[in-house]
Formats: structure tokens, C-alpha cells, sequence
């Protein structure tokens, strides 16, 4: 993948199709009766009914991961076999080194986007100094995404004080919305106002991870050159090679 593919904007909202089977095409508390999952005198809950969803871009920063990187990088080099070093082109080694070493930031796919049937479930609601459990519906949206999802979990050099929530699950971002009486309006500025926060964040990750490319293709040209000349000192005085 290649980062600059993240480059073009995905603000679009919702497709319509998803809009039009699950939110638009009916009143919500009638497409809720006929899809909410029942059994017997009530709902059969699910651990995502209640499970919390997850802060993301905290659990580390872009200057550990880029270090990181770039020394591992160098001890892959310094790896290779030292015939297949010299053997091999420089050009082909740089591809294959940038290739593993480089930032894969995920690209949000909203297009491809589904909301799963809407469910209900028990609320917990403090009103007034009193704590009220009623019945309310919670909405799943799926957000398929390419790249490293590792990357949710990396603070950008430019962050704010408000990261997103959500939940991964594979190559899923998944967003919920839990409420009584959800408008579609107040939905689709929901889910669309989440997921502009989860694109600014990588927006803000794909400016580092942009020049870290350039920097590891011509790091990692050095590094190669250098090894390559060492040991062809070495070969042609005649001493044990270094690596």
C-alpha cells in the first residue's frame, strides 16, 4: 500500500443505500420492532450490548514507533547474508527494507461501510439524582479499513485533547450509538462526526509517516552502500569480513 493513497477525502457521509435500508426508509421505531433480536419475554443480550468502547491513539507515540523502526531497519540490514549483500542490487534490497519498515496508516473505506439491525437493550441513565434503566436501542456501524490497525493505537506528533472511541475487530473499525428515540439526522452526524475524528488522526499520523518514508528509503540506501563497501575492504585486503 502506498501511503499517499490515504490522500483523498472520505467526508462524503453515509452511502445512500445504507441510509435508505436502515435509517431513511422508515420511521427507526418501526424497522427497530420488526429487526430487535427477542427471546421469550425479552431481548437475548450480547456482551457488545454492554462492553465499553476503547480510547485510541494513546497507547503510544509516533517518536517511539519512527525509532523503532528505524533501528530495526538497520539491524535488518546488518543481517543479510554478507554474499547475498553484494550479490543482490542495491536498489532491490532498499524496496524489500522500506517495504517491511515503512507505516502502513489505515485508510477509513466509508464507502463500504453497514449498519447491523438495530438492537435493544437496557440503558442505565442518571436523571435527576436517580439512576433509570430504560429501553433503548443501540446501533452498530462496521467500518472496513486497509493497512495496520497497530496504528490506532499510536498518539500522532499533532494530536488534540478529544482522541475518538471505538472498537477493532480485524480489519473492522466498529462505531455504536446508544440512545432512546435516535433521530436519523442526529445518527448520521453521529457516525459521521466520529469517523472525521478517527481521519484526523490519521491525516495527522500520514504527515509523519510520509517523511519517515523518504528518510528510510535514503537511510536504508546509506546503511546498505556502506555495509557493501566495508565488505569489499575487507575481501580485498584479505581480512575476516566485518558486518
Amino acid at each position: 500500500m502506498h501511503l499517499a493513497d490515504g490522500a483523498r477525502d472520505y467526508r462524503k457521509g453515509f452511502p445512500s443505500c445504507l441510509l435508505g435500508n436502515f435509517i431513511c426508509c422508515a420511521p427507526i421505531s418501526c424497522y427497530y420492532a420488526r429487526n430487535s433480536t427477542h427471546s421469550g419475554s425479552g431481548w437475548i443480550m450480547q456482551l457488545s450490548d454492554i462492553q465499553e468502547d476503547t480510547l485510541y491513539f494513546n497507547r503510544t507515540n509516533m517518536f517511539t514507533v519512527l525509532d523503532m523502526q528505524r533501528k530495526d531497519a538497520d539491524k535488518a540490514i546488518n543481517a543479510i547474508n554478507p554474499d547475498a549483500l553484494l550479490n543482490a542490487p542495491t536498489d532491490d534490497l532498499i524496496e524489500d527494507i522500506v517495504d517491511k519498515y515503512k507505516l502502513e496508516v489505515p485508510i477509513l473505506l466509508r464507502d463500504d461501510v453497514h449498519l447491523d439491525p438495530p438492537r435493544e437493550i437496557t440503558l442505565t441513565i442518571q436523571d435527576y439524582g436517580r439512576t433509570i434503566h430504560p429501553t433503548g436501542t443501540l446501533l452498530t456501524l462496521h467500518v472496513p479499513f486497509t493497512g495496520d490497525a497497530g496504528m490506532f493505537w499510536v498518539q500522532p506528533s499533532t494530536y488534540d485533547s478529544g482522541p475518538p472511541r471505538g472498537m477493532l475487530n480485524g480489519q473492522e473499525l466498529i462505531l455504536r450509538m446508544r440512545g432512546t428515540n435516535l433521530e436519523p439526522t442526529a445518527v448520521e452526524k453521529h457516525f459521521n462526526s466520529t469517523l472525521d475524528d478517527f481521519e484526523r488522526y490519521l491525516n495527522w499520523q500520514r504527515t509523519s509517516a510520509d517523511q519517515f518514508l523518504t528518510e528510510l528509503t535514503q537511510r536504508a540506501r546509506q546503511t546498505i552502500e556502506a555495509r557493501k563497501a566495508r565488505l569489499l575492504a575487507d575481501r580485498e585486503h584479505g581480512r575476516q569480513p566485518s558486518v
